[in-house]
């Protein structure tokens, strides 16, 4: 803002700057000039104080908006905790599962190797009592397959059903009839090679 000249009243008229006990005034141009300035200074003051606000309301905005954002990333974090710890229970529970499984197919084999080998003694033998006895033998073979499907079926079959379970029984059927037919054959390598291969690739105990 621009200086203001001042003047005082005296006898012969204004004289420029103040004096002691005389009257002061200022010309009309310069009092309107430095009103005119104060108004704009004080338009300018009022603009930069909504600038401020604008940015504060601006700051809270971003605030709330972070603070949204941490909440959503907490429960996402929290889901994602959980989402782990149910996949690492369903994990164990498979482990498990599948180590019980790997157990009951090689039990199996062991039984039809036995069999096959009790039906062998038998079929071979000179006494026409041991050789009827054989046909029970097999019969009995037929039973264990059923009741091994039968005890695996829940956990093994594929949950697509149809086609996929007549086929997978196959497969576990056919499994248990190699161990019978190893037997028979004397193929004790044969055997253990079913053993592993029908359990998952573990080998046998």
């Amino acid at each position: 803002m621009s200086e203001v000249k001042r003047y005082h009243v005296t006898e012969t008229g204004l004289v420029e700057g103040e004096s002691l006990g005389r009257l002061s005034v200022v010309l009309a141009a310069d009092f309107d000039r430095v009103t005119a300035e104060r108004d704009a200074a004080l338009g300018r003051e009022a603009a930069l104080r909504e600038e401020l606000s604008a940015a504060q309301r601006g700051l809270a905005n971003c605030k709330l908006a972070l603070d949204a954002q941490t909440h959503n990333y907490g429960v996402t974090n929290l889901r994602l905790i959980g989402a782990e710890q149910r996949l690492t229970a369903a994990d164990e529970r498979n482990d498990s599962r599948d180590s019980e499984i790997f157990a009951q197919v090689q039990s199996a084999l062991r039984r039809s190797f036995s069999l096959g080998q009790i039906y062998w003694q038998q079929a071979d033998s000179d006494s026409t009592c041991q050789q009827n006895k054989s046909d029970q033998t097999m019969e009995v073979q037929e039973q264990h397959i059923l009741n091994v499907l039968k005890s695996l079926g829940a956990e093994l079959k594929p949950s697509g059903g149809g086609g996929d379970e007549a086929v997978h029984d196959r497969a576990y059927r056919n499994g248990l009839m190699q161990g019978y037919n190893f037997a028979l054959n004397g193929s004790e390598k044969e055997y253990q090679d079913a053993i592993a291969r029908y359990s998952g690739g573990k080998d046998a105990e």
